[in-house]
């Protein structure tokens, strides 16, 4: 499934090394050697998404070029979004990540040096509090291309009454 439209906002965002992103194009921050990215001058990339309820892919669904599909959700953004940023993108297509209780766990997965696949965590996402990982970007993980993996936790008690996974909204099933 395809997030087909609005999945990214024009905004100047300016963004340094201590976990922090500020939103806005009033501060000009040059002289203090943070990077400025102008969103609406710079093009947005794809991100393949893949989301898995309760736990992470394993490493070994992407070999072989082979991705599990009907679990990615394709988002277009920068390499300066936050991971926050990329949960509220995953919100507006994956219904079941919308719950108030959602906990969002990313890992990078991309082939070692030998061709293997492999899983790094790279941060804790919550949609009710707020984590040290939120203002997280892209750039400051190291991204490089790879494919972004999302463990969702919904609390069982209340995950029955969202919708279930072949809403229109949620990746296919093949049950």
């Amino acid at each position: 499934m395809t997030n087909k439209g609005g999945g990214f906002s024009h905004h100047n965002y300016q963004y340094n090394n201590n976990n922090s992103t500020n939103a806005g194009s009033g501060s000009n921050n040059g002289n203090l050697g943070i990077p400025t990215l102008n969103r609406e001058r710079i093009c947005p990339f794809l991100l393949r998404v893949f989301i898995k309820e309760g736990s992470f892919h394993s490493p070994s669904e992407f070999s072989s070029r082979n991705v599990p599909e009907k679990d990615e959700i394709q988002i277009y953004t920068w390499r300066n979004a936050s991971l926050k940023e990329i949960t509220i993108l995953i919100k507006e297509t994956y219904k079941l990540a919308r719950h108030k209780e959602s906990k969002f766990e990313f890992a990078f997965i991309y082939p070692d040096s030998k061709g293997v696949y492999v899983s790094k965590s790279i941060g804790t996402v919550f949609s009710n509090k707020k984590s040290e990982d939120d203002f997280l970007t892209l750039d400051e993980l190291f991204f490089n291309y790879q494919y972004l993996d999302v463990s969702l936790s919904i609390p069982e008690s209340s995950s029955s009454s969202i919708s279930s996974p072949t809403s229109p909204s949620s990746p296919k099933t093949n049950n």
